[in-house]
């Protein structure tokens, strides 16, 4: 590059021509591709023109030359024409505007047209690049897909995090008062003499150290630890649950002995069901068991007796309560059932 001074002294510099070049071959990179092909048809046919006048022009006549001009642009508009309606569209811009539609849906997010179809695919550098577009979106997805997966097992994870220490607070809170009742049963074995007594004492301990050891399974909960496969022995964990069922079975029994009065005399099933319908009579009026004694002239405890079932009032006792709550004998008996 060259430097000069014009005639008021100011310097100048001349244009590279490297650099005009660059330029010029910018330009032309930015055209569309449709638009570069329509200046190279141009330039060719310019060229061609030029070539062929120079060629043949000293050896025609001016007509002939001009009819040779004629043909060649006939035949130029013709080849234009073939490229841009049925061969360009088909093999350069139509596979063109298919990659960008696809970057498009990808960029949207749209995963059912980011994908091109392979029976639109061709075997030349654009079909390649078509096919690596695919290839990429796809490894792209199954990455995504994976990432999600662990992210979910993650999530997973904190919440059997968070679980745990709530187990191991919940077991900390247990083994007190675990601990309290297990030694108290214990001690009531020591001294119990009935049988009886001593079986469900012990059937308590048994349910009181199961429940131990859930509190230290739920301590366990909290830690990682391997998987033991180990035998177990079949006979305790039956004779246990028969015990339970048993025990289960009892308490049914006398729930259903209580209720419907099944193996008791007719006399304790009277006994019973008046003390109750007394008591229910009380309680409708809102009284309290003093109310009830100071309207009757008895003492708490003989009310407190005819309630629970204790005792059977007498005919004049009963007239008393009657006439307390305002209500005949016969209406008090006919409605109890026994």
């Amino acid at each position: 590059m060259e430097s000069c001074s014009d005639y008021n002294g100011r310097n100048t510099s001349a244009v590279s021509p490297g650099k005009s070049t660059k330029t010029i071959g910018k330009l032309f990179g930015d055209l569309k591709v449709r638009s570069k092909l329509m200046v190279l048809h141009n330039l060719f046919f310019l060229v061609l023109s030029v070539s062929v006048h120079l060629a043949l022009y000293p050896d025609l006549g001016h007509g002939a030359a001009v009819s040779l001009i004629i043909v060649l642009g006939t035949i130029y508009v013709l080849a234009v024409l073939l490229l841009e309606v049925a061969i360009m569209p088909r093999y350069v811009y139509g596979p063109l505007r298919l990659m960008l539609d696809a970057d498009k849906a990808t960029q949207q997010g749209d995963r059912e047209h980011e994908i091109i179809d392979d029976k639109l695919i061709l075997g030349d550098e654009i079909g390649q690049t078509m096919r690596s577009h695919n290839t990429t979106i796809l490894e792209l997805r199954r990455h995504e897909e994976v990432l999600e997966e662990a992210l979910r097992k993650l999530e997973a994870q904190d919440r059997l995090v968070s679980l745990g220490l709530l187990s191991a607070s919940v077991a900390h809170e247990l083994n007190t008062p675990l601990s309290v009742l297990q030694g108290s049963i214990e001690k009531l074995i020591e001294t119990a003499n009935d049988r009886a007594t001593l079986d469900r004492l012990q059937r308590t301990l048994r349910v009181t150290q199961r429940l131990r050891k859930i509190s230290d399974g739920l301590v366990d909960f909290a830690r990682v630890r391997k998987q033991i496969m180990e035998p177990v022995k079949l006979r305790p964990l039956i004779d246990e649950a028969w015990n339970l069922w048993l025990a289960q079975l009892r308490q049914t029994l006398r729930n259903a002995v209580e209720k419907f009065g099944f193996g008791r005399a007719a006399q304790d099933r009277l006994r019973e069901s008046l003390g109750h319908r007394i008591k229910m009579l009380r309680v409708e009026r809102d009284w309290s068991l003093k109310d009830l004694a100071a309207a009757t002239k008895f003492s708490v405890s003989q009310i407190s007796s005819i309630e629970r079932g204790a005792n059977l009032p007498s005919i004049e006792s009963l007239l008393l309560i009657c006439w307390a709550f305002d209500k005949r004998p016969s209406d008090v008996l006919a409605s109890i059932e026994f």
